[in-house]
């Protein structure tokens, strides 16, 4: 596929209408800008669509901290992990939480493609290499 330099372009300008106040993406700001360009097509509206939506899935995945540890945690400990991210990556962090049994003891956090691991397998791993 070939890059399309006005089409990203456009679709940068796009990802600004779909964040609320906050600076958040909002499902409702991104239907508003859906059916704007359903109404009033640009010539290349499929680029412009592929590249918003890029734009918007690395976003949220920036924006959200996914964390995966070796039991449940506590409400506080993932708000904890909400403030200490939102202060480390200077933007709002949403949390997603799960268990893996396979962690054994320990977390794993995935912010984007930055990953935070402190659990045993991932030790045992540093040892063994």
């Amino acid at each position: 596929m070939r890059k399309n330099p006005r089409a990203r372009k456009l679709a940068n300008r796009l990802l600004s209408l779909c964040r609320d106040e906050n600076g958040r993406i909002s499902a409702e700001r991104v239907d508003e800008v859906l059916q704007a360009l359903r109404k009033n097509p640009p010539s290349d509206h499929r680029a412009v669509l592929q590249s918003l939506s890029f734009l918007v899935e690395r976003d949220l995945a920036a924006s959200t901290a996914r964390v995966t540890s070796g039991g449940e945690l506590s409400a506080e400990s993932i708000e904890q992990i909400r403030t200490s991210f939102t202060q480390k990556y200077n933007r709002p962090i949403e949390v997603e939480s799960k268990s893996d049994d396979s962690l054994i003891a320990g977390t794993r956090v995935q912010v984007g493609d930055d990953v935070y691991e402190i659990s045993i397998p991932s030790r045992l791993a540093s040892i063994s290499a």
